[in-house]
């Protein structure tokens, strides 16, 4: 995997980690189509839930779970987009950055 490629992966898991629908909703913005606006109502869908108490902690298991999927889905694009290894991409979107 290139290095360009993998900085991409790592800068949006982060991302992810911090916001969950945050890495897909950057790469949607990057690109035409409806999941530009899919992904926009996520994001702000996700801010106002997160205020609520429907959500708990970040480190509880279901909410890390969802980022760890968030951002093993936006390093598989990324890694697909540049014709790089996919399931790679993946477990480095998904790692946990606190």
């Amino acid at each position: 995997m290139n290095k360009g490629t993998l900085n991409k992966i790592v800068a949006l898991g982060a991302l992810t980690g911090m916001r969950s629908t945050a890495g897909l909703t950057t790469l949607a913005v990057a690109h035409r189509g409806v999941a530009r606006s899919v992904m926009a109502l996520a994001a702000v869908g996700e801010m106002i839930v997160d205020k609520t108490s429907l959500v708990g902690d970040r480190i509880d298991p279901l909410p890390l779970a969802g980022r760890a999927v968030m951002g093993a889905g936006a390093g598989v694009l990324i890694a697909r987009e540049r014709h790089e290894n996919a399931l790679l991409g993946g477990v480095l979107g998904a790692q946990p950055r606190w």
